[in-house]
């Protein structure tokens, strides 16, 4: 008898890939049964998702994509699954960088700062994810990719209404370039990639399963004349793959072609008519020949982005040349970590805390005997603080006797009887600002007048004192003082007698 528990293991696990161009849908369903020796079977189907919104940036835009996830999940009772999304060029842009650790870093910040200047993205904030890998010691490869906020809370938004676990988010050009990796037709050298969609072309160069460049040169949206464009421009990614991807200098001579069967044919036509290139598509039977593909043809090339996106999920690890735009929105809404450690921490801060005492205890028997170390130390340097002040305070005293001997000897102008006698040749509306006797005995005046007469009045006057003699004006200026204008003024004399072998001011 069977247990609800024993039928519940044996249900396969379902997992979803949708890859979301501007106006339809493609999703592929992997199952995988639980026994070992069962074979992972996988489904798709195509679907039209977008009517009469502009974009999905729009509430039309993301009620239309609603509506296709809800019947995809219906369809295929897929409520609960997991779900991954690859986005096509309509969607996001990848940049990918190689150089030293620092350098990648940098160039990184910089492709982060100048994320808002994506315009073919659409007006709003920029979303951006990106990742790193180390080629060796010094050297780093890093990709970024960058999306529109709106866009990306569009899609989440909508697969949460519809019932499904959005589990990452990556750019289809990388996912493709993983599914032509698995075929190792870029093993030995770098492939060029053209996704064809609604909108025109998608192109980038692959190299050993990773993207190394997301190229969108002008006019390659023509699919009537592609071959020629990416001839025109293939000098151009060959120098740029050899310069900034030193371990993959091998010609590109091949191209890999995803997209409508038809439109294929076609392209494949060009490039044979050019000569340069050769241009050949991939079943997508041979990414992962373990799986049973239930109705997939060598012809269905579009499905390649999902095989890849479902590969890599069923290696276990991410992926570590795949930025993954849910990274942004789980760093936002990540679970507080406050509740989870109340609930499940106490026993290991209960033995931190005892670990704590054990060591603050310890801790605070060193530091006392360290405090009784310190405070001889400091007993003995105060000792020798002492003496040594003791000694400066000797010297000082006996500097003070000898000073005191010296000032005895020198004579001091009468400076009480200079200052009346100057005082005393001021006229009315004459007053001194500052005065100056230098070490030779010259005296400066200055200050301001009301009158021109009174500064006439008060050179005369100086001259018939004792204490000064030659007194001359040598020069004056007009001034506005806050009583009305006045005329400032400079005099010179020199001291009589004694008074001018000393110093003053």
């Amino acid at each position: 008898m069977f247990s609800l528990k024993s039928k519940a293991k044996s249900t396969p696990k379902r997992m979803v890939a949708i890859e979301l161009s501007s106006s339809d849908l493609v999703y592929a369903i992997l199952e995988r049964p639980d026994a070992p020796e069962g074979e992972p079977r996988l489904s798709w189907r195509r679907l039209p998702w977008r009517k009469e919104a502009d974009s999905l940036a729009t509430p039309a835009g993301r009620k239309e994509l609603t509506a296709a996830l809800v019947c995809l999940v219906a369809g295929e009772k897929l409520a609960g699954a997991p779900c991954q999304f690859a986005l096509g060029g309509d969607f996001c842009v990848t940049r990918v960088v190689t150089g030293t650790n620092e350098q990648v870093q940098n160039e990184l910040r910089s492709l982060e700062q100048r994320s808002s200047h994506y315009l073919s993205l659409g007006t709003g904030e920029k979303s951006f994810a990106q990742t790193t890998r180390a080629i060796d010691a010094k050297r780093a490869q890093g990709w970024m990719t960058v999306t529109n906020e709106k866009t990306l809370e569009a899609i989440t938004l909508s697969a949460k209404e519809a019932g499904l676990k959005t589990s990452n988010i990556e750019h289809s050009l990388i996912t493709l370039c993983r599914a032509v990796g698995r075929t190792e037709r870029d093993s030995e050298s770098p492939v060029i990639i053209i996704q064809l969609n609604n909108r025109g072309v998608d192109m980038g160069v692959s190299y050993q399963g990773r993207l190394l460049l997301d190229y969108r040169p002008g006019g390659v949206a023509a699919k009537d004349h592609l071959a020629a464009t990416v001839a025109q421009h293939l000098d151009r990614i060959q120098r740029y793959c050899s310069r900034h991807f030193q371990f993959t200098s091998a010609r590109i001579t091949r191209v890999i072609l995803c997209g409508a069967a038809a439109e294929l044919e076609k392209i494949q036509q060009q490039f044979a008519a050019q000569g340069n290139l050769t241009a050949e598509t991939l079943d997508p039977r041979e990414v992962c020949p373990e799986w049973a593909c239930e109705g997939v043809t060598a012809s269905d090339a579009w499905l390649l982005p999902l095989m890849g996106s479902l590969a890599s999920s069923r290696e276990g690890t991410p992926a570590v040349d795949s930025p993954d735009l849910m990274e942004p929105l789980r760093r936002r809404h990540r679970e507080p970590l406050g509740p989870l450690l109340l609930k499940h921490g106490w026993p290991i801060a209960a033995a931190i805390l005892l670990t704590l005492g054990i060591y603050g205890a310890s801790f605070y028997q060193q530091r006392c005997a360290a405090g009784l170390e310190t405070a001889a130390s400091e007993a003995k340097s105060h000792q020798e603080l002492i003496a040594g002040k003791q000694m400066e305070l000797a010297w000082t005293d006996a500097k003070i006797k000898y000073l005191t001997r010296i000032d005895s000897h020198i004579s001091r102008p009468m400076w009480h009887e200079f200052l009346a006698q100057v005082g005393g040749c001021l006229p009315k509306g004459v007053w001194l600002d500052t005065m100056q006797v230098d070490r030779d005995g010259r005296v400066s005046l200055h200050g301001p007048s009301f009158t021109e007469d009174g500064i006439y009045q008060f050179v005369k006057q100086l001259g018939g004192i004792q204490v000064v003699h030659s007194p001359a004006l040598e020069q004056t200026r007009p001034i506005q003082l806050g009583n009305g204008p006045a005329t400032l003024f400079d005099v010179k004399c020199s001291l009589n007698g004694r008074n001018g072998q000393a110093k003053g001011t």
